[in-house]
């Protein structure tokens, strides 16, 4: 029974940190075209460094990019703990997508 919790706990763990990563960079990319001075009128105001360019960004896209590193963070270090806990089992032969035998 904890074998087969694991083994979802962990492709979701999985899942949640590729999602992550792909927001991440997808966020990054879209914020080096943003302007490299602070502009108040459209609330920009938040240094934030990307690809060696310092641009301003919002406190809401800051709370984003926040939640989404903690999110990364997490879902890696749970996938982690389930590898440890199960002895490597959890992530054995059998993924929950495959037919069971």
């Amino acid at each position: 029974m904890f074998l087969k919790i694991g083994r979802m706990v962990a492709f979701n763990s999985v899942l949640a940190f590729l999602v992550s990563i792909f927001l991440l960079s997808w966020l990054d990319n879209s914020y080096v075209t943003y302007s490299q001075a602070p502009d108040i009128l459209s609330q920009r105001v938040v240094p934030y460094h990307v690809k060696g360019v310092v641009v301003y960004i919002t406190e809401s896209q800051r709370k984003i990019l926040a939640v989404l590193t903690i999110s990364e963070w997490i879902s890696l270090s749970t996938f982690t703990l389930v590898v440890i806990l199960s002895g490597g089992r959890a992530v054995s032969s059998r993924w929950p997508w495959r037919a069971a035998r």
